[in-house]
């Protein structure tokens, strides 16, 4: 129960010192006052990555009796667009360091670069240019 609060406080102040979440619940006060379940149950609707803007729209006008007006429409579609944007940069930092991790541990058994290059490129599908760039990168001498 203590994490559920912890982690409502910070939605707080990041909705305190983030703009967008700011219009957003200041456009909605009455969320202010939801019950932590529901705003968490809104902020996952909100960053939901599968989720088309229509669907999101119509969950948050039926579920959460939220008003869509244009300028809240705007900066929804802003949250999500910034989402998917995290998202993505996640997934390309996770990506390295895959290609860190592989590189330094194929090193201690393969000591030709050429080599690891080539299992780099065929496991993360990357070109022979790029791959061999990466060893080159991380390669420890």
């Amino acid at each position: 129960m203590k994490a559920r609060i912890t982690k409502l406080t910070e939605m707080r102040l990041i909705s305190s010192n983030t703009p967008r979440l700011r219009f957003f619940f200041t456009s909605n006060p009455s969320l202010l006052n939801c019950p932590p379940k529901m705003l968490l149950q809104l902020l996952e609707t909100l960053q939901y990555l599968n989720l088309h803007p229509a669907e999101k729209k119509k969950i948050l006008q039926d579920e959460f009796d939220i008003n869509m007006s244009r300028a809240f429409e705007t900066e929804m579609s802003e949250m999500c667009n910034l989402s998917q944007g995290v998202w993505e940069k996640g997934v390309e930092k996770g990506r390295e360091e895959g290609i860190q991790a592989l590189v330094l541990s194929l090193q201690k058994f393969l000591k030709d670069q050429a080599l690891v290059a080539k299992e780099v490129a065929g496991q993360f599908g990357l070109t022979q240019e790029a791959a061999t760039k990466s060893v080159q990168q991380y390669w420890k001498n």
